[in-house]
């Protein structure tokens, strides 16, 4: 009966706890200023917006180049998983053709510079739209940025590696 009853107490306080940790919303509880994984990645233009104090003009603008160079780099990237899509299909025939995996690998790297072109290109027209300030305080958003991809990637092959040696593997064990 003892049991039944610190049971009941137990599960009493572990729902209690529960909905003490949500808002009124229905959302979890965040620190003040935080944002949701959502606003912080698919809400870049307002951001850039309070950031570097863009004009409704600028933003429309902003907004417009972004979507086009968008829809232009999709479109790039679309032609390289097709060539991707050949080179495997090539692999897989009993008789690989490797002039042919090469034409495929020399499209790729012509696609890939004219992605590095466009992302220029992008960089250029922004800096027309913005005033020298604003496109300062751009480009150090901008390399910041990079620099946090660069430390996400780094940071999941460290986790990845550490995991996988904690369990022996990829060691040798003597």
């Amino acid at each position: 009966m003892k049991r039944v009853k610190l049971f009941a107490l137990l599960f009493v306080l572990v729902l209690a706890s529960s909905s003490f940790a949500i808002q009124g919303n229905g959302t979890p509880m965040r620190g003040q200023g935080q944002q949701t994984m959502y606003e912080q990645n698919f809400q870049p233009m307002a951001r850039l917006q309070v950031e570097l104090k863009l004009s409704d003009a600028q933003v429309a603008k902003l907004e417009k180049l972004r979507d086009s160079q968008r829809k232009s780099r999709a479109r790039i990237q679309l032609k390289i998983q097709k060539i991707r899509l050949n080179v495997k299909e090539e692999l897989l025939n009993d008789k690989i053709n490797y002039d042919k995996i090469l034409q495929y690998q020399k499209q790729i790297i012509v696609l890939r510079d004219k992605l590095a072109t466009a992302r220029i290109n992008h960089l250029k027209q922004v800096e027309k739209i913005l005033s020298k300030e604003q496109f300062e305080k751009f480009r150090m958003h901008f390399m910041d940025m990079g620099k946090r991809v660069k430390r996400g990637v780094r940071s999941r092959a460290h986790n990845f590696r550490s995991k996988r040696n904690s369990r022996g593997v990829g060691r040798n064990i003597r």
